[in-house]
This record gives C-alpha cells, structure tokens and sequence, in this order.
C-alpha cells in the first residue's frame, strides 16, 4: 500500500468513527488495516485513555448535565423566527407552533421535538443555545445555523453514569488504533502538528466554554439609545424601558433578556461590549447591523476546562485528521 492509498484509507475510518464506535463492519476493516501496519494497542493504553476520556467528559460538562431533550422550530428567516417568539410570548403552545411553521421534516409531526442528544451531536450554535437554557426554558433569541433560525425550547437535561470500563474497551481500543494510523499516514506525508499548535487550538476552545447571561433595549438610531441611557442613568428599570421601547421582537417582551449564550452567537460588536462588561454593568452604546444597543451583562459562567496534558492528544488528531482530509482531497482520491 503507497503512501496515498493508506492516507485515504485513514482518513475514511476517521470519517467512519461514529460506525466504529457502533460496533459495525468498519471495526473488521480497522483491525484488518492495523494488522497490516503492525500497529497495536495494549491494554493498559486503553485504560489510560477510558480515564482521560471519563476525565474530559466530567470538565466539559462542568459538574452540570451532559445529555438534553429539546425541541425546535425551524424557519427561513430571522423575520419568522422573531414571528414564532412572539406568539410565544402571547401563549401560543410550541409543539402546535411547531407541527404548523416548523421546516424541519425530522421533528415537525412530534410537536418540534428533538429527543435525547448529546451537545457535540448538535451543530455549535445549537448546542451552545441549549446548554445556556434552564429546563422548560425558551430562548429568547433565535439561533442561525447552516439550516435556517431556529427557535428553541429546553426540556429536560440529565447526566447518566459513564459506561464500565470493560463495556466500553474494545469500542476505545477502535478509537486508539484509528490515531496510530492516522499518525503514521501523517508522519510518511511530513505531517506535523506542534505542541504550539495544539495549545492554541486548546486556547481558543477553552475560550468557548464561557457563556454569558445578558439584556439589551435596542433602537434605530444613535439619538434614542442617548436618551435611553440618560432614563436608565436617572433610575428607570431597565426591564420597564426595554418592553416600552426595543424593537427587538425576540426579547422585548422579556424585558430585554437574552438569557445564556457563548459569544460566537452574537455580533461581533455585541460580543466584544458583553465581554468587556462586568457582571451587573451596562455598557456604552453599540451599533451594529441591526441598530443601537444598549447591554446589560447580568453573569458569566466558565465551566473549569480539562488539564491541557489530559486533552491535548485528542486535540492533535483532531489537528492531523484535518491535514489528512485535505491531502486526500487534493489528491481526487
């Protein structure tokens, strides 16, 4: 086998992982690819990796659940989403919303909802709006996706006991023998990732963990938001002053809230003002594309992130899977 067969046949059983971990035909094919490349997994590298995995899961959750129930309204724009908020907001029932506007064939006959999933099933956005959500919370902005806006309701949330150990073995000895190959496909094509490169990349995924609670009143113009901020200076409830005044239909209502949210979500300007805040601040005016802003960030909440040196290995074959995937796709093989 050349040097590009065998990056392709990496390169599918990494894209093929999720089948690997279900225990199907792409287990034969890894072990049968393994064999021939002589590489191998003992047993004690499996229990090493079982607790860095226990471990990881443990940090990311932050002590709080790791699995969610959730249902959604999709629609095309932000326009129908702000629409669905609305009605909502007047007492209109989610699922009926849902079975009547929802554009999602996969949720839309059971009322909007999602079932049970876990966070990185879910595209970011999503996940990231549904872990900032109380249970039986709506939130009150609508998230874009590569779908469409969707319009979201937690239900439930729970964190069910990490399997056994030996239920779990063989299915992480798969993931441990799929690196190996993958780091010798890399290291025949000069493939290199640098410590530097994984601590970056670890950085910039710590920096996503924080979520922000926060409230705005948004107006048109740059002469509102000044006598919005001389009302709030001289004592009006912001609350009070959203409602009467945002033309934000998503959370006017609410009296502003945005409720939970990391700052990939948000306008660029509007994240960068949340960020500089501190808890219970409001800030300075903000524009952005769609008006005048006025912030009030209310909480931040980090989860503890998992030790650099627990992670950082699945951060590079994270790192080298995407080389290998764009070597190959070069390659038109």
């Amino acid at each position: 086998m050349n040097k590009t067969d065998l990056i392709g046949a990496v390169v599918a059983l990494l894209i093929g992982a999720v089948s690997v971990m279900a225990g199907d035909n792409s287990v034969e094919a890894l072990r049968q690819e393994a064999f021939r490349q002589g590489v191998t997994v003992t047993d004690v590298e499996v229990h090493k990796e079982y607790d860095a995995r226990k471990e990881y899961d443990a940090k990311m959750a932050g002590g709080g659940p790791t699995e969610f129930r959730a249902c959604h309204i999709l629609v095309k724009s932000k326009q129908e989403a702000d629409a669905v908020l609305a009605e909502l907001a007047k007492g209109a029932k989610f699922s009926e919303l849902a079975t009547r506007l929802s554009k999602d064939p996969g949720s839309k006959e059971t009322g909007g909802d999602l079932g049970w999933f876990k966070l990185d099933q879910m595209v970011p956005e999503f996940s990231s709006s549904v872990a900032g959500l109380q249970n039986g919370q709506t939130a009150p902005v609508p998230v874009q996706t590569q779908f469409g806006w969707h319009v979201i309701q937690r239900l439930e949330s729970r964190t069910p006991d990490p399997p056994a150990f030996e239920a779990v073995k063989e299915q992480v000895r798969n993931v441990l023998i799929a690196q190996k190959l993958q780091r010798l496909a890399a290291s025949r094509q000069g493939i290199t990732i640098t410590d530097d490169d994984v601590r970056k990349q670890y950085d910039a995924e710590v920096a996503n963990l924080a979520v922000f609670k926060a409230r705005h009143i948004l107006v048109k113009s740059q002469q509102e938001c000044s006598a919005v901020v001389t009302r709030l200076t001289e004592g009006a409830d912001f609350s009070k002053v959203a409602k009467e005044l945002s033309i934000d239909p998503g959370s006017k209502e609410a009296g502003g809230e945005l409720g939970w949210f990391k700052l990939d979500q948000m306008d660029p300007e509007f994240a960068k003002a949340v960020a500089g805040l501190q808890n219970g601040q409001i800030g300075r005016p903000v524009k952005s594309q769609f008006g005048w802003h006025i912030i009030q960030r209310q909480d931040l909440r980090a989860s503890e992130p998992p030790a650099f040196d627990a992670v950082k290995e699945q951060i590079r074959s994270g790192l080298i899977a995407q080389k290998l995937q764009r070597l190959q796709m070069k390659s038109g093989k």
